[in-house]
């Protein structure tokens, strides 16, 4: 029930007569901030009520822990962009082509406005397959430890490679889709469609961020585990008018 009512606000952000009806469903609100900030959307559902004007429609030890929410979301992605972009001057030194994925990326285009509105867990950055070797040495020399992932069924380990410093993990991945293959997309031509930023920083074309993070949504679901912030990923890129 609570899955459904968080998507169903997702989906009617912009009409507030429906939200209005959505929250006042709510009953248990303690369990509802309990699964909204584990899930680290809280600080989305927040601007959507802000926005329409409902916040007297929740509790205000709710409120201010979604407020606290935001502000700790706010701090980690600031402090994981900063590592980002120290990490793509690492690699265009040495002449490696770079392009961030889901949430660093994302809170560059679909979040710019509000760093703190979506929650990152790590740095996901894709490389061409000849440079994956290569840039975990640079990274190594940089003070990077390689990060060694449980095996699981669920992930082709060979396809990326994981580093960490300072407490944040950086994935280096080879392909788009390296959790499963099912479409053949190859790096070759997702880097040929790439096209740099104001600030020079290769990007995935709306299509290919797209289809990225709906693989990557599907790829929770398929193993039980929901991302809200994959849903909203993908709701968002959608209403992208220049897709």
């Amino acid at each position: 029930m609570l899955l459904s009512t968080v998507c169903q606000i997702i989906r009617n952000q912009n009409n507030r007569e429906s939200l209005t009806g959505l929250l006042r469903q709510i009953d248990d609100w303690e369990l509802f901030s309990d699964l909204i900030i584990k899930n680290g959307i809280a600080p989305y559902l927040l601007q959507i009520v802000r926005q329409n004007n409902l916040e007297n429609l929740i509790p205000n030890n709710n409120i201010d822990l979604f407020d606290k929410a935001y502000r700790q979301t706010m701090v980690r992605n600031m402090l994981l962009s900063d590592m980002f972009y120290s990490v793509i001057s690492i690699f265009n030194k040495h002449s490696i082509i770079a392009i961030p994925l889901k949430g660093i990326s994302l809170i560059d285009t679909l979040y710019c406005n509000n760093i703190g509105l979506r929650h990152m867990s790590d740095i996901d950055v894709l490389l061409h397959p000849r440079d994956l070797e290569n840039a975990g040495n640079i990274l190594k020399a940089s003070g990077f430890k390689e990060y060694v992932i449980r095996k699981t069924d669920e992930i082709d380990h060979e396809k990326h490679a994981c580093y960490t410093k300072n407490g944040i993990l950086i994935e280096l991945h080879q392909k788009i889709d390296d959790y499963f293959d099912p479409y053949s997309i190859t790096t070759d031509r997702i880097m040929k469609d790439a096209k740099p930023d104001a600030k020079g920083i290769l990007r995935l074309s709306d299509e290919d961020m797209l289809i990225h993070v709906s693989i990557h949504f599907y790829f929770h679901v398929l193993f039980g585990k929901y991302s809200f912030s994959g849903f909203i990923d993908v709701y968002n890129l959608l209403q992208n008018k220049s897709l």
